[in-house]
């Protein structure tokens, strides 16, 4: 598996190829920030990321190349930055959506909506889509910020557009999903599910889009039509975004579990049980699954979890290859040349992190397989692992010690 359809940045779902590190991880740098860190974005060597009052830029070497103060009142940015031809677009709890100069983050230009803008602006063909909390999608020119066009959902959209075919697709807190006509906004077709659309937002491919809900389902709903080509219900929530991979639908739920679903069908291959809500949008790279829980409460059962993991599960099987526990809960992960970059929110321990994650080098020097070289059950080499507790190739257990952040699984 090379390819992958996931949100780039201008959200248009194409191909891309991404490479995940190798093996277990280890944080190569992280960052603190006084309250609040939200969605990151990657554009060349550069991170960026909306706090609780600022838009960041960070190099991939963990330096801080500067900030834009959105003079937030309250909640912050948690708008994903998307980032186009060298310009970051990304709204903010101010009311506005902002255009900043990539290198330098000066401000081209920002548009005031009546309400917080929390939905990840989608740019094409010179065109900024993005939802706002004032229930309005606006069309706005990408280098001047001028309004070209708005719809009026009558409620909140903190999905994030996707924009394919000209057509904008976006769901709404009104439980619909809405297909725009990108040139003028006028409505092509709507489709209402149970639940409210609150920040799953589309993946579109192949002429079908992909999109979950409250009410605990997963759509498929033809791209032309809006018709449905099949759902799929889950235990709890759906309010990840889907990533669609060479044929499977990967998603998560409120229920503890990643779902690997049939993109044609809507069967379901595989399910992968986590500790804690799954309230990050998966990301595929390297054949990997890389996913995120939350310690918030619970919906389903209406309990708070003590801990947040990190998972990383096989795409093709569903097994479990390691976990790295954070500090908070699990903000979406994207991957870039076999680094993870993640960031964590604690409320509790008022802790911000932002971290970069990388594969473990494994030096024949320092190899710590607590005095074991070969497994006892299958007599596979472990000084080719580094602190392993489970023998990788048949799940035997190493060691009860467990002196590490991540651990592989007992895949029996």
């Amino acid at each position: 598996m090379d390819e992958v359809c996931m949100f780039n940045p201008t959200h248009r779902f194409s191909l891309e190829t991404q490479r995940g590190p190798s093996g277990e991880v280890t944080t190569q740098w992280d960052r603190s920030f006084p309250r609040g860190i939200h969605h990151v974005s990657i554009w060349g060597e550069t991170v960026y990321v909306g706090t609780e009052s600022d838009i960041v830029a960070i190099e991939t070497s963990g330096t801080e190349r500067w900030r834009f103060s959105t003079n937030t009142p309250h909640g912050g940015n948690h708008s994903s930055p998307a980032v186009v031809d060298g310009t970051v677009y990304v709204g903010s709890d101010n009311n506005y959506v902002y255009a900043l100069d990539a290198e330098t983050g000066d401000c081209d230009w920002r548009f005031q909506t009546n309400r917080w803008v929390r939905s990840s602006p989608a740019v094409v063909d010179g065109t900024v889509y993005v939802g706002g909390t004032d229930g309005y999608v606006y069309a706005l020119s990408a280098s001047r910020g001028t309004e070209q066009w708005k719809f009026n959902a009558d409620a909140p959209l903190n999905s994030s557009p996707a924009v394919v075919n000209d057509i904008v697709y976006i769901g709404s807190n009104d439980n619909n999903m809405y297909a725009l006509d990108a040139q003028t906004g006028a409505l092509k077709w709507d489709f209402k599910t149970d639940g409210n659309i609150e920040s799953s937002s589309p993946t579109v491919i192949d002429g079908t889009v992909y999109i979950g809900s409250h009410d605990k389902h997963v759509y498929a709903l033809d791209a032309t039509t809006g018709s449905v080509k099949w759902r799929y219900q889950t235990g709890g929530h759906v309010s990840t975004s889907p990533a669609v991979v060479d044929g499977t639908v990967y998603l998560g739920s409120d229920d503890n579990y990643m779902y690997a679903l049939d993109a044609e069908t809507g069967n379901c291959d595989w399910r992968f049980q986590t500790e804690g809500r799954v309230n990050t949008s998966p990301m595929i790279a390297s054949d990997e699954v890389y996913v995120g829980t939350s310690m918030f409460k619970n919906p389903v059962n209406n309990l708070s979890n003590p801990e947040s993991f990190l998972y990383s599960i096989d795409a093709d099987t569903g097994n479990g290859n390691w976990r790295f526990k954070m500090n908070g809960s699990v903000v979406s992960p994207v991957v870039a040349d076999g680094v993870i970059f993640v960031s964590s929110v604690n409320y509790t321990t008022d802790e911000y992190k932002l971290y970069a994650l990388e594969g473990k080098e494994v030096s024949m020097n320092n190899i710590e397989t607590h005095g074991k070289e070969d497994c006892l059950a299958c007599g596979s080499d472990l000084t080719i692992y580094d602190n392993v507790n489970f023998c990788p190739e048949c799940g035997t257990e190493v060691s009860n010690n467990d002196n590490s952040d991540t651990r592989i699984y007992d895949p029996k």
